[in-house]
C-alpha cells in the first residue's frame, strides 16, 4: 500500500529531489504498528451504501396506442384548467414531457410582486436541490420559471417515475416555508444579478430595451432594483398561497409515453396540492379577461429612436425593428421568406464587406401576435453610423429583389420550406413546438404545413410589395423602431438634431401613449 501526503508543513523535512520537475520529497516505510492498527479497524458508520434511489425506473415498457392522433387533443377543460394530451408514436421511448402554466396576473402586477415571485422561485429550487439530486441521477429533469403571466413548470424523463418527481415537487411548492438565512443569501444574489446586468453584452441590452418598448407592459431592471427592499419575509410568505390558488388558470400539455388516464392523474395531482395552499381548500378560477397575453404596441408610421447609454462597455449596439402587422398565414410566410432572402446578404454586406462588427444578425421578431423584421449589430462604430449602414443595406436590397430570377426565388422558397418541414429529431423539441402554440394561445399545431402551402403560392411580386410597404426607406407607411446602445465613455451624447428619426425620451410614457394591436384569434375554437 502506498499513501501520498502533500502539504506545505513538510518543507525542510525532505531528503530527495525528483529528476524532471525538481520536486522535493521523502519516502518512509509505514511503521509495523500502524499496519497492525489498519488490520484491526472497526466498522465506520460513515461509510454506508447509498439508500435506494426511488426515482430509478423499473418499467421501461413503450405503450402501444390503438388510436394515434396527429396533433394534441384537449381532454379536460373547466373554468380553472385546460389539459392537452398527445401520445407519442414516432420516438417510441419510455419517456414523457410535461408542461404546466399556472397563470395568475398578480405575479406581474407591479415590480414588488415580480421580485417576490422571482425570489420564491429561487428559494424553491434551492430547497429542492438536495432532495431531487437522485432524480437528476435517474435522468429526470424539472424546471420552474417565472413569466409575465405566472409560473411555468416543466418535467421530463422516464415516465415510470415521473409521478414520484411530481409529487415531491408539488408537495414542497404547496407547503413551502421561507428560510430566513437562505432568503437573505439568495436575495443578495438576486440583487447582484440585477445590478450586473449592466455588464451584459451591448447587443443583449438592445434586445432587452426593444422588448420593453413594444410590449404592452413590463418592468425594467432599474424598477426591480428600486423596489427590492419594499417587502419582508412575511410578505413573501403570505404572497405564496395567493399566486398558487387565488385566481389561477392552469394550462398544460402531457406528451410522450403516457395514457390519457395518467395525464389526468398528473393534472389532478397538481390541483390537489394547489388546493391545500389555502384554508378554503379550493382553487379560485381566474377571470377570463386575464387569460389573454400581453399585446404589442402599434409603432407610429415613420422612424423612431430610443437611446440608452452604457457605462460599462466601449462597444455600441443597435437593433432595428420593422413592424409588419398582425400575424396571419400569408403575412407569416412573407416575413419568413424575406428574412430567408436577406439572411446571407445581410451578414455578407454588414459584417464581411463593411466589417461593422463581429455580431451581425437578422431575422423575424414575434411577440403578442405581431411580427416584424429585425437587424442586430454590435460594433465599435457609433449607433448612428450603424443605423445609416443598415438603412443603406435595406435600400440596396431593392435592387437585389428586382434582379432576382424566378429560379432564385423558387430556390429561396424551397429552402425555407425544407427548414419548416424538417421533423424534430428530439422529443423535447416536439414538445416545445406544441407548447409554443399553447402558450401563445394560437393552437395552430399544423402551422408548418399550412404556412408552407401558403409559402409555395407566393410570387416574387408579392414579396416586392411586402418590401415596399413595410421595409423600404421610401415607404410612407413603414413603422421602424431603432434602439441605440451608446457607450457613454467613448461617444458623446447623441443630440436629437443628428438623428434621422423621432427621439423617444421616456420609455414608459411612449409605450403607454400608443394603441395596441389586437390579439390573434386561436386557430381552433377552444371554449
Amino acid at each position: 500500500m502506498r499513501v501520498t501526503v502533500i502539504s506545505k508543513k513538510f518543507a525542510g523535512q525532505t531528503d530527495q529531489t525528483e529528476k524532471w520537475y525538481g520536486t522535493e520529497f521523502k519516502m518512509e516505510k509505514i511503521p509495523d504498528e500502524k499496519i497492525e492498527i489498519l488490520k484491526n479497524l472497526e466498522k465506520n458508520e460513515s461509510f454506508t451504501i447509498p439508500v435506494k434511489n426511488s426515482f430509478i425506473p423499473t418499467d421501461l415498457t413503450v405503450i402501444e396506442h390503438s388510436v394515434v392522433n396527429k396533433f394534441p387533443q384537449l381532454i379536460d377543460s373547466s373554468a380553472h384548467k385546460r389539459l392537452w394530451y398527445k401520445e407519442d408514436a414516432n420516438f417510441k421511448l419510455p419517456k414523457a414531457y410535461i408542461r404546466f402554466e399556472i397563470r395568475n396576473p398578480i405575479i406581474y402586477l407591479d415590480p414588488v410582486n415580480s421580485n417576490m415571485c422571482n425570489l420564491f422561485v429561487d428559494l424553491l429550487v434551492d430547497s429542492l436541490t438536495q432532495d431531487l439530486y437522485p432524480a437528476e441521477l435517474a435522468n429526470l429533469r424539472y424546471n420552474v420559471s417565472p413569466t409575465n403571466y405566472g409560473l411555468n413548470l416543466s418535467f421530463s424523463g422516464f415516465n415510470d417515475k415521473l409521478d414520484v418527481l411530481l409529487k415531491t415537487f408539488f408537495e414542497r411548492m404547496a407547503a413551502f416555508k421561507v428560510d430566513t438565512q437562505r432568503f437573505n443569501i439568495l436575495k443578495e444574489s438576486y440583487q447582484r444579478n440585477l445590478i450586473n446586468y449592466e455588464a451584459e453584452q451591448p447587443f443583449k441590452h438592445a434586445i432587452y430595451y426593444m422588448t420593453h418598448l413594444i410590449s404592452e407592459k413590463g418592468w425594467t431592471k432599474k424598477q426591480l432594483i428600486n423596489t427590492l427592499n419594499d417587502f419582508s419575509i412575511d410578505d413573501l410568505q403570505n404572497f405564496i398561497p395567493k399566486i398558487l390558488s387565488h385566481g389561477v388558470f392552469i394550462e398544460s400539455i402531457m406528451f410522450g409515453n403516457l395514457t390519457k388516464e395518467k395525464a389526468n392523474e398528473f393534472q389532478n395531482l397538481l390541483e390537489k396540492y394547489l388546493q391545500s395552499t389555502n384554508h378554503a381548500n379550493r382553487i379560485r378560477a381566474l377571470e377570463k379577461i386575464y387569460h389573454n397575453n400581453f399585446r404589442q404596441v402599434q409603432i407610429p408610421e415613420g422612424n423612431h429612436i430610443f437611446i440608452q447609454n452604457n457605462d460599462v462597455h466601449k462597444t455600441s449596439s443597435i437593433e432595428v425593428y420593422y413592424q409588419c402587422g398582425v400575424q396571419n398565414t400569408k403575412n407569416n410566410a412573407l416575413v419568413e421568406l424575406f428574412c430567408q432572402v436577406i439572411n446571407e446578404s445581410c451578414f455578407n454586406v454588414l459584417r464581411t464587406q463593411e466589417q461593422l462588427g463581429y455580431i451581425v444578425a437578422s431575422g423575424s421578431r414575434n411577440f403578442g401576435g405581431v411580427q416584424g423584421v429585425r437587424i442586430i449589430v454590435q460594433s465599435d462604430k457609433t449607433p448612428l453610423f450603424l443605423d445609416e449602414r443598415i438603412e443603406n443595406f435595406v435600400s440596396i436590397t431593392e435592387n437585389c429583389l428586382k434582379q432576382m430570377t424566378d429560379e432564385e426565388f423558387k430556390t429561396h422558397v424551397e429552402a425555407l420550406a425544407l427548414i419548416k418541414l424538417e421533423e424534430p429529431k428530439r422529443m423535447s423539441k416536439q414538445c416545445d413546438i406544441y407548447w409554443n402554440e399553447i402558450s401563445s394561445h394560437q393552437y395552430n399545431f399544423n402551422r408548418e404545413s399550412i404556412e408552407v402551402e401558403e409559402l409555395r403560392k407566393l410570387s416574387k411580386n408579392e414579396l416586392m410589395e411586402f418590401y415596399y410597404k413595410f421595409i423600404s426607406p421610401k415607404s410612407d407607411s413603414r413603422r421602424k423602431l431603432a434602439v441605440y446602445i451608446n457607450p457613454s465613455e467613448v461617444n458623446p451624447q447623441l443630440s436629437p438634431d443628428k438623428l434621422k428619426g423621432k427621439l423617444i425620451e421616456d420609455l414608459s410614457e411612449w409605450r403607454s401613449s400608443l394603441p395596441l394591436y389586437p390579439l390573434v384569434k386561436p386557430y381552433m375554437k377552444i371554449d
